[in-house]
């Protein structure tokens, strides 16, 4: 009895220190959208998107070959690091307490994050951008062929570029060590004018959202909530609004036409889920109005969005109109019935987050 009771007490023991030790941090394998969580390591796979939105991730994020990562208002407390990556956007509001490391991949977009250690850029084939970040070491860029901007960052280390084709733009940094080869005289001509391109876009946007809809014979509401809209480097842009105690995702396209306006189009998931928002409120419509209603469907939609124009000036997109109308069939108060509605929501830009 003694030697089986030892026995199961080494066993034991060992058990413990062996799943309790510090060598076994969870990874979590990202495919899709994630929000407001706290991760260890993320691992985003070959080939997948990844779009983390508030996470903390206590680990590091390792970005693997051809996949994508977009990350909003994110913590790291390790590293960001993406080796043959299709895309990687770290965007307004995220902190990475170690480095960001994109080698031998395609596009870059690091935009208004602060970085507790270094920014590298390695032999990456297309386009880059460092963009009012805040970094604790050196911000180096060597052997890239997209082009590379680099702009109002502020470095305490050095600033350190060689070997890019073509040469990296760019200007107004604060560097407290030095600049070095190709960065060493990055300084644009103050107040020049420079044309609009997807580069001013690009990254979060404060927008105010107006919105209103009609349900014939049945109300009408309105509403009005700040939101935020996010293009995206790969030309996909989410718009995000919240209404009381729901959040709705408006996906789709964008494109700058002419440097003068911005084009915009819903793709499946943006319509769908703008049906989705529309249910919602109808029904909420109804409600306040004394009716029971219940099976809304729609038909017969067409969905109209207006191009934001682009002042020079200011860079700040003006007014885009969202439109829908249609047909709505419920049944209200027992009985079914086929009613048009209408929806316009006025959305105006306010700064760029």
């Amino acid at each position: 009895m003694n030697i089986k009771c030892n026995v199961l007490i080494v066993a034991l023991a060992f058990a413990v220190l062996f799943f309790n030790g510090s060598t076994y941090a969870e990874e979590y394998t990202c495919r899709g959208s994630v929000g407001i969580v706290i991760l260890d390591n993320v691992r985003v796979p070959q080939g997948a998107t990844c779009t983390l939105h508030g996470t903390q991730a206590q680990g590091t994020i390792y970005v693997e070959a051809n996949a994508t990562l977009r990350a909003y208002q994110v913590n790291v407390i390790g590293n960001v690091q993406a080796e043959n990556a299709a895309l990687i956007e770290v965007l307004s509001g995220s902190t990475v307490g170690g480095s960001i490391q994109i080698k031998q991949g395609g596009g870059a977009r690091i935009d208004g994050v602060r970085i507790d250690s270094d920014l590298q850029f390695d032999d990456n084939h297309k386009n880059l951008i460092a963009n009012r970040n805040t970094i604790g070491g050196n911000l180096q860029a060597f052997h890239n062929t997209g082009g590379l901007s680099i702009t109002s960052n502020t470095i305490d280390g050095n600033l350190q570029c060689k070997e890019n084709r073509p040469p990296p733009t760019g200007g107004d940094n604060i560097v407290k060590g030095s600049k070095e080869d190709q960065c060493a005289n990055l300084s644009p001509a103050k107040n020049a004018k420079q044309p609009v391109t997807e580069d001013n876009l690009i990254g979060s946007w404060n927008i105010d959202s107006q919105a209103k809809l009609k349900v014939s014979k049945i109300g009408s509401g309105s509403k009005s909530h700040d939101s935020t809209i996010v293009f995206n480097q790969d030309g996909t842009f989410t718009l995000t609004e919240t209404d009381s105690t729901l959040t709705y995702y408006y996906t789709g396209e964008w494109s700058l036409i002419k440097g003068k306006k911005i084009s915009f189009a819903f793709d499946a998931a943006g319509q769908s889920e703008l049906v989705n928002m529309l249910t919602n409120w109808s029904g909420q419509i109804a409600t306040e109005k004394g009716f029971t209603i219940t099976n809304i469907s729609f038909s017969g939609i067409t969905l109209t969005i207006s191009q934001a124009s682009i002042p020079k000036k200011t860079l700040v997109p003006r007014k885009m109109t969202i439109r829908v109308k249609g047909l709505i069939s419920a049944t209200l108060n027992g009985q079914d019935v086929v009613k048009r509605f209408s929806y316009i929501n006025k959305v105006s830009f306010l700064n760029r987050q």
